[in-house]
């Protein structure tokens, strides 16, 4: 009798030993003091649930971003304009290290304002690749550049947009080529006019209400794939009881499909 109790124990010590080395075993062969380590469950709440996933997306945000092909160009402001001037290179280049790194440090224009690259991103045009950036200078002003390239990676041209508040903003667009030279801007954009924005029901009055507008401001704005949109700024510069006349016959915004054919071409509604 004591032969098989000594027996019947080395039995059940052995296949506990098995199964924790990882042999499948019966549960019931295994001793009750270590069903308890075995059977264990991790019970997860949901509030470390949440912070699971917020530090795993806070892993992935940390990679750097892709650094665009135009960083050169940006770097070296082949495009000569007065908004970049005031950026001294070196500090064009750290401003690409803050942003693709996640930073927030702002740099310092020659002029003591305040600039940072506030978006870097990316689609298609067709067949072209599309790059497009933004730079905040100060609180008041930016500058919009995309850049369009071919298969190969090669520069086919460059939009590059100034926006400034007067306080009401107002937008101006430079085309160039790979080498900075600038293009006619008419050759591939035709500027807008106040029929443009206009109603039809609008355009029947175009003449009286011509006299409430000076002159147009808008905001121009790409998206990453190139097209662009132009929003009116009117009511931030006009009279509040001038604008509340042509409010309801305006369009005030208008949308241009991306260069095709080498040209911004106009959506027409």
């Amino acid at each position: 009798m004591a032969l098989r109790l000594l027996m019947a124990t080395a039995v059940a010590c052995m296949a506990s030993a098995a199964f924790a080395a990882g042999s499948p075993q019966n549960f019931l062969s295994t001793p009750e003091a270590e069903m308890d380590t075995i059977m264990e469950v991790k019970v997860v709440s949901p509030e470390q649930l949440s912070e699971q996933a917020r530090t795993a997306t806070e892993k992935t945000a940390a990679a750097p971003i892709e650094r665009p092909v135009m960083t050169d160009a940006f770097h070296s402001n082949i495009f000569r304009l007065p908004a970049l001037d005031i950026i001294d290179p070196t500090t064009r280049l750290d401003m690409v290290e803050y942003y693709i790194n996640h930073s927030d440090h702002k740099s310092t224009t020659r002029t003591n304002d305040e600039t940072w690259i506030a978006e870097i991103g990316y689609g298609t045009s067709g067949k072209l690749k599309v790059e497009r950036m933004v730079i905040r200078i100060g609180e008041n002003s930016s500058v919009e550049l995309v850049n369009y390239l071919n298969d190969k990676g090669e520069t086919v041209l460059y939009a590059a947009v100034t926006t400034v508040a007067l306080p009401a903003e107002s937008s101006d667009m430079r085309i160039f080529n790979s080498n900075g030279d600038e293009y006619k801007l008419e050759s591939f954009w035709k500027k807008p006019t106040l029929n443009d924005f206009l109603t039809k029901e609008g355009r029947k009055q175009k003449k009286d209400l011509a006299k409430l507008v000076d002159f147009l401001l808008y905001r121009m704005n790409f998206d990453n794939s190139g097209d662009m949109t132009l929003t009116l700024t009117l009511k931030d510069y006009m009279s509040k009881e001038d604008y509340e006349k042509i409010k309801p016959f305006l369009v005030e915004t208008i949308h241009y499909r991306s260069f095709k054919a080498q040209s911004l071409v106009k959506v027409e509604k």
